[in-house]
């Protein structure tokens, strides 16, 4: 997830139960390493009893994503926090909701693949 310095907890806790799908559990809340010491994400991941997990930019920038962002690139140093940090906190799984923004939040839900999948056709889809 990316997040604005404007954000508070309930604009973070609203987003991500709006797009994080009922049947899977949250495992834990990953983002750029600038905001990882942010009080709102440490709020956010306390209440929902998850961890935090951050990349720096220059892990995030190499992960190839649907929604790349300039205008991100120019704020966080990557072209992607909130697909790419889901990407790779799901061990390289796949989206399973692309980035979705609000006025203060962007979040994206991954996957990790599961172990009989070994040949992914694309991002989306395993053979």
């Amino acid at each position: 997830m990316g997040f604005t310095q404007s954000a508070t907890v309930v604009d973070v806790v609203t987003a991500i139960r709006a797009v994080a799908p009922e049947d899977n559990s949250i495992v834990g809340l990953a983002t750029v390493t600038s905001k990882a010491a942010s009080s709102v994400l440490i709020a956010v991941a306390e209440m929902l009893s998850t961890p935090i997990i951050a990349f720096g930019p220059e892990a995030l920038a190499a992960v190839i994503v649907p929604s790349p962002s300039r205008r991100v690139e120019q704020v966080a140093g990557t072209p992607s926090v909130a697909e790419a940090a889901a990407i790779l906190a799901a061990d390289h799984g796949r989206l399973i909701v692309g980035k979705t923004s609000t006025d203060a939040v962007t979040v994206a839900v991954a996957g990790k693949v599961p172990p009989a999948c070994t040949t992914m056709r694309n991002e989306m889809e395993c053979e």
